[in-house]
């Protein structure tokens, strides 16, 4: 369980608006990547370079739509040489206030990528944290746009 980071947060908005505004970003996300793509299903897949936590070192990756539940669940997998990362958005109401919750579970294929992401995690928690916090913010500014609440 220590591969897994988690965000969470309370929003100003309703799963739906919340959940097309967070579809409408992941797409285009996966149009910057594959212009071809025009609608967000489970199994798309698009090819990335990225940087990893654990070396920094510029590797090709593919990132697949795993799961998609409307107003609810968005699931995406970035598979790569030293292992994978599974990515979930997760919406749901909880004591009257809807939220969004988003978790990452990094798995690796050998021991050494695992103790290095222990040593790592720890100032990469505060750097995700407010990451993912800029990242939460903009989705609700753009949903109470949409709606035009602000």
């Amino acid at each position: 369980m220590g591969n897994v980071l988690k965000y969470e947060k309370k929003i100003a908005s309703n799963p739906k608006d919340l959940f097309k505004t967070l579809m409408q970003e992941q797409l285009k996300y996966f149009q910057f990547y594959d212009s071809k793509i025009k609608q967000l299903t489970e199994g798309i897949k698009i090819s990335k370079p990225f940087y990893t936590k654990t070396t920094k070192e510029k590797v090709n990756g593919v990132i697949e739509i795993t799961k998609i539940k409307e107003n609810e669940e968005f699931q995406m997998k970035t598979s790569y040489s030293k292992g994978e990362i599974l990515q979930t958005f997760h919406i749901f109401e909880e004591e009257g206030a809807i939220k969004i919750c988003y978790m990452e579970e990094n798995s690796f294929e050998k021991k050494r990528d695992r103790a290095n992401f222990s040593l790592v995690s720890l100032p990469y928690r505060i750097l995700f944290r407010m990451q993912l916090k800029k990242r939460i913010k903009y989705l609700e500014q753009q949903t109470l746009q949409r709606e035009g609440i602000c």
